[in-house]
């Protein structure tokens, strides 16, 4: 793009040039015979030989004159219309290259491990990340992911689970628990409630809003945790 913006000037600056100089009039030029010497004239008063033989600016001249003014003027103000546009599109791409050099990328992360269960959104852009709202959705309740899954046991405990409640600015490569459970497989309530929290969190859809440094808006970042569900056993037919 830079280099047709310079072929552009050049082009532009040739045409004007060439117009000037194709609108000047030719000076014509009355040689002196060598046989007569040259008379200087008078102070006072010209002769009238000199008088005869000045040059007068006709009507056809004067317009060509202002032919060539007016070339001149276009040319110029072809020139600056360029120079305006070609600033206006370079700033813009300025403001675009500095929006996608710190541009937010969510990600839903979902371990699902006979030990371990947990729901964790990371940043894998560029730039922070500004998480402003987390919200869990099913067929018919909507809310933070902590108050639709069952009720833990007692004896169990998180190792770590957030409610979005305020924007959560999240640094590029780092990431937010929503969820994390840590189980004891060996016990058999615990292997009970992981089965029952794997089926809950299949059945939801994590809808994430967040913006960038910018205040951008960007379209919500919706997910189906189905993942949960490989674990499933398929229904029987009832016609086999």
């Amino acid at each position: 793009m830079r280099l047709s913006m310079k072929w552009l000037f050049l082009v532009a600056f040739t045409i004007c040039v060439s117009s000037v100089f194709a609108q000047q009039p030719p000076v014509k030029t009355t040689p002196t015979p060598a046989s007569q010497p040259t008379v200087a004239p008078e102070l006072s008063k010209p002769s009238d030989s000199t008088l005869a033989g000045s040059k007068k600016v006709t009507p056809q001249e004067d317009s060509s004159l202002w032919d060539t003014k007016t070339i001149v003027a276009t040319c110029a103000v072809f020139v600056s219309f360029v120079s305006l546009m070609s600033s206006i599109y370079f700033s813009l791409k300025a403001r675009e290259h500095n929006r996608r050099s710190v541009l937010p990328m969510p990600y839903i992360l979902q371990p699902d491990y006979d030990d371990r269960i947990a729901v964790v959104v990371q940043n894998n852009g560029t730039g922070p990340m500004i998480l402003q709202k987390a919200q869990a959705r099913t067929d018919n309740r909507v809310g933070h992911l902590m108050d639709l899954i069952p009720p833990i046991p007692r004896h169990m405990h998180f190792k770590n689970f957030n409610r979005i409640v305020q924007e959560r600015p999240i640094r590029p490569g780092d990431h937010v628990d929503l969820i994390n459970l840590e189980i004891n497989p060996n016990e058999d309530a615990a292997a009970d409630y992981r089965d029952k929290l794997r089926e809950a969190l299949g059945d939801m859809t994590l809808e994430l809003t967040y913006t960038d440094v910018y205040r951008s808006r960007f379209r919500v970042y919706s997910y189906k945790l189905d993942w949960f569900h490989r674990h499933r056993q398929p229904t029987p037919d009832p016609k086999s």
